[in-house]
């Protein structure tokens, strides 16, 4: 189960789509595979038959992740930021003031983001509350049992 939204770019998102195609197609081979073993055996060989054991395996492994990857696209919010300019998206580098404190520059990446060189996931409480806004916004966040304010200074 996904708790959260995904934001992913629609590369992103393809790349889902083209891996859920490629398991429907080996799934059919293994379903096909499965059925050649069936028909060779006899009734009492199918049981305990090793070759329909590994496929039963590979046929259930398929489907799981079919299911999963699905379950991340239906829960997917798919941010295009090359088609809206000025809006906070994965890929973005936002300049940013905390607290009416300094500007400080992030970047969203949507894998394993590099916290030192200010780069954040998008599902951290801050990028939760600028995703999808613009420069001007200015909005609070919490992190543990602090509220902080957050307002976007610009975009790129």
């Amino acid at each position: 189960m996904i708790p959260d939204a995904n934001y992913l770019d629609p590369e992103g998102a393809a790349r889902i789509e083209a891996e859920i195609s490629r398991l429907e197609g080996e799934l059919d081979q293994v379903r096909k595979d499965k059925s050649d073993v069936d028909h060779r055996m006899v009734d009492n060989e199918t049981l305990l038959n090793p070759e329909l054991i590994a496929l039963e395996h590979k046929e259930e492994a398929c489907k799981n992740d079919i299911s999963y990857l699905r379950s991340i696209l239906m829960h997917s919010i798919i941010v295009d930021v090359k088609q809206i300019p000025g809006i906070v998206g994965i890929g973005s580098v936002v300049t940013i003031s905390i607290n009416d404190g300094p500007d400080e520059v992030v970047k969203i990446v949507s894998a394993s983001p590099r916290f030192l060189d200010g780069e954040v996931d998008p599902h951290c409480p801050l990028c939760k509350a600028i995703m999808g806004k613009a420069p001007g916004f200015k909005g609070s966040y919490s992190v543990e049992d602090t509220t902080l304010t957050v307002q976007i200074i610009a975009v790129q």
